[in-house]
């Protein structure tokens, strides 16, 4: 009884700062890097260096990628904290696809299940050892 009022109090602790580290993302990823960073890029750069070199726009895409990539994971993040807060719990990974995986036998399973499958497996060869 101890033991589990121990751990949903740290539970509740990482829930916390899964949230705090979710808003520090979009702070950091969303508002001062475009704004400061791929903003005077594409404003300052001419003043300094006066012309357009080819890898003026290939850096500049590479930054406009990378903002690209900032908001898929922050799209992830902010579902995980939804999740996390909404139904008070974040059981699965949202990164992970489900994928098919086909036993010897020929069953078609998803890979969730084959891993469970596989772990309870191996926790009773060791009972029976």
């Amino acid at each position: 009884m101890q033991k589990g009022r121990s751990l949903a109090w740290m539970a509740a602790i990482c829930d916390v700062l899964f949230a705090l580290f979710g808003v520090s993302f979009f702070v950091a990823r969303l508002v001062v890097f475009p704004r400061y960073c791929v903003y005077s890029y594409f404003t300052e750069y001419k003043e300094m260096f006066g012309t357009d070199h080819t890898l003026f726009w290939v850096f500049g895409g590479l930054l406009i990628v990378l903002q690209c990539l900032h908001l898929f994971w922050f799209s992830i993040i902010a579902k995980m904290v939804y999740i996390m807060f909404a139904t008070d719990q974040c059981t699965e990974d949202l990164r992970s696809d489900d994928e098919e995986v086909v036993d010897e036998k020929g069953n078609v399973t998803s890979g969730r299940e084959a891993n469970t499958r596989a772990a309870n497996t191996k926790a009773s060869d060791k009972k029976t050892d």
